[in-house]
């Protein structure tokens, strides 16, 4: 596999443009393609697709991707639907000046996001553009490049500005990803995705596209930070909220299993016992019998405590805890049935 644009020796080099353009599309269908040269895409207005060999995903506006060098790639832009992009196609080329790439690179290795990128860089990434500052840095280099002026000094001011750029993509690179904790923003995005669509059909390419990452990606970061399969989890979550209903509601098994994203009352049972290790039925029996024998023992307790007995009146031991919603929280690992609608 060819290098990535980050992981090169930098040294004695500095960052030119190879390719750059700022248009405006009503309708663009590229072929896919590769190229030697790191991509930066910004997305002014309205929104494009971009495609990938095994995956695709959405731009919207104020987002940026970044697609390392020799990463085959295509964009999309569907008819009739007016698109504004920002396109800039990087490079580290030879620099006579080694103080000046020195110094800027020496800058650029104390941020947390580039040290991540060099150590583990990715075939591609999204961030998002707050306070529009990413896209005053491309505008500010498209000029510079538009000018075409050719001397050295020049040469040097538009480097600076694609290293400012760069440092800034960096920045919201280690925000995004969140690489100081280790749990990704966009694994926390897809979490709160998923407890709001737990009763839907949820895929994980669907989920991967609402938090503007690939697939794989997606399914790498829930493993490295829960040890889970993104499958499990959310199984997991449906499970949790299929005992909330079990034991606070009279709906019938497969209202339960249809209310929490369960194909069928067979596939519900399935995994609401592989994960439990009880089916609901016993699960929903067990937690009532538990309500209904508490206060009672309470009061045989209480009426004993004339004739020397301890008294637990008010005791919260007497009654069930709660099942955590944590999603991370410490569980056995489970096999995952075969017919998972996720």
């Amino acid at each position: 596999m060819a290098e990535s644009f980050f992981t090169q020796d930098f040294f004695g080099k500095y960052i030119r443009s190879v390719y750059h353009y700022a248009l405006t599309f009503f309708q663009f269908d590229m072929d896919m393609h590769s190229h030697p040269a790191a991509e930066l895409l910004y997305v002014i207005s309205n929104q494009c697709r971009v495609n990938f060999s095994s995956h695709s995903l959405t731009l919207k506006k104020g987002e940026l991707i970044l697609i390392d060098r020799n990463v085959p790639h295509q964009l999309q832009i569907e008819r009739g639907r007016e698109c504004r992009v920002l396109n800039l196609e990087l490079e580290a080329a030879l620099c006579p000046a080694d103080d000046f790439s020195r110094n800027l690179f020496a800058m650029l290795d104390k941020n947390q996001g580039f040290r991540e990128l060099r150590r583990k860089p990715p075939a591609f990434f999204v961030v998002s553009d707050d306070g529009s500052s990413l896209k005053q840095c491309m505008d500010m280099i498209l000029q510079a490049l538009h000018r075409k002026t050719d001397t050295e000094i020049v040469s040097y001011e538009i480097s600076a500005m694609i290293f400012l750029l760069l440092s800034a993509v960096c920045r919201r690179y280690e925000e995004t990803m969140n690489v100081k904790t280790g749990v990704s923003s966009f694994v926390r995005q897809a979490l709160i995705y998923i407890d709001e669509h737990y009763s839907e059909a949820i895929s994980i390419d669907q989920l991967a596209k609402s938090c503007c990452v690939s697939k794989s990606h997606l399914q790498r970061a829930f493993r490295s930070s829960s040890g889970k399969t993104l499958v499990q989890v959310i199984q997991e979550k449906r499970v949790e909220k299929a005992k909330t209903l079990l034991r606070s509601s009279n709906l019938a098994i497969i209202e339960v299993a249809v209310e929490t994203g369960f194909n069928n009352r067979q596939h519900f049972t399935e995994t609401f016992t592989k994960i439990t290790g009880i089916s609901p039925s016993v699960y929903r029996k067990s937690k009532r019998n538990m309500l209904n024998t508490g206060p009672s023992l309470n009061s045989r307790l209480q009426g004993d405590a004339g004739n020397g007995s301890l008294c637990y009146k008010g005791c919260p031991g007497a009654y069930p805890k709660p099942e955590t919603d944590d999603l991370f929280a410490e569980q056995p690992e489970q096999a995952v049935t075969g017919r998972n609608r996720c």
